[in-house]
């Protein structure tokens, strides 16, 4: 897997408690893959990884981080530091 881009700014959380503002930062990992005997590269499968920040609403409650420039992410709390567990792409 490599780094396939980096997104970092604020938005807003939102969960069953309402809306809260939010910093972030999303790193998009992708795995090329090789097809075919001329070794072909296209693009494989894609993971987001990164952190939420200040925590809002319960780890493992899905919540939705609406970026600033209009993309939503669903995600869960994967601990209390603001890691998170990505469900889905980017939209």
């Amino acid at each position: 897997m490599k780094l396939d881009e980096m997104l970092r700014g604020y938005g807003a959380v939102i969960s069953k408690a309402g809306r809260t503002l939010v910093e972030f930062e999303l790193h998009f990992f992708r795995d090329d893959l090789r097809i075919g005997k001329h070794r072909h590269i296209t693009e494989g499968t894609r993971q987001i990884h990164g952190w939420v920040l200040p925590v809002s609403g319960d780890v493992g409650e899905q919540l939705l981080l609406e970026i600033n420039d209009g993309r939503k992410l669903r995600f869960f709390y994967e601990d209390l530091t603001g890691s998170i567990i990505v469900s889905g792409e980017i939209s």
